[in-house]
């Protein structure tokens, strides 16, 4: 890919990147496959080429290969990311959208970056972060195993009522109805906290999760075979 400029640029948003024209594809590969293993780390997300970081398209100048950018990132990326690419026409040029989703893997970069996304930044992951990770991921207890796409968006609090209610009919003397609604979950495994935000595990989602919710992340993930 040729173009005019060489600026980097990083959007308002947690999901997207927009880089402007990039001058080669070789430099283009080593500024967008860092940022598609940060989305792909965390909650997935897209990286634009072609628009200023005001929003201006200045539009991708060819001619270039996006079937040459998809194999680099694939070849850059361990465990290898596949990447969906779309061009998009805006008054007559042309914007290259990167999608990843979060496939619940850890990803690297081939020179050993491992990243995530914090708000409209780049953090590494550190070797605790990635030790508690790992050993949330391959517990022995399929029910513990964290749902990192899900958050309390994910809660039916009606579910949570009626699960304290049952509580309490079967132990009268249990305090744990009597908690905060997302004290009693942890309490009970049924969420986790990461970096301040509420993931659910599998049998939170079960327990207490949105019927909209369990039908995602099962149709998503196959959770339950």
């Amino acid at each position: 890919m040729t173009a005019a400029s060489v600026a980097f640029s990083v959007s308002q948003s947690t999901s997207s990147d927009i880089l402007d024209s990039l001058p080669g594809i070789k430099e283009c590969i080593n500024l967008v496959t860092p940022e598609l293993v940060a989305f792909s780390n965390t909650k997935g997300g897209t990286v634009y080429l072609g628009v200023e970081d005001d929003g201006e398209v200045t539009g991708c100048i060819g001619p270039y290969s996006i079937q040459n950018i998809l194999d680099a990132v694939y070849d850059k990326t361990r465990p290898p990311l596949f990447v969906e690419a779309k061009e998009i026409p805006y008054k007559g040029k042309q914007v290259i959208a990167l999608h990843v989703d979060n496939d619940g893997l850890i990803h690297t970069t081939t020179d050993g970056r491992c990243l995530k996304r914090l708000g409209k930044n780049n953090r590494p992951w550190y070797p605790e972060e990635l030790s508690n990770r790992y050993s949330t991921e391959y517990n022995s207890d399929f029910s513990s195993k964290v749902i990192t796409e899900s958050s309390d968006l994910d809660i039916d609090l009606l579910e949570i009522y009626k699960l304290k209610e049952k509580l309490r009919l079967r132990d009268r003397t249990s305090t744990l109805p009597d908690m905060d609604d997302m004290a009693f979950l942890k309490d009970l495994g049924l969420i986790i906290y990461e970096e301040g935000t509420v993931h659910l595990t599998i049998a939170g989602l079960l327990f207490v999760g949105k019927e909209t919710s369990i039908k995602k992340f099962y149709l998503k993930r196959k959770l339950f075979i």
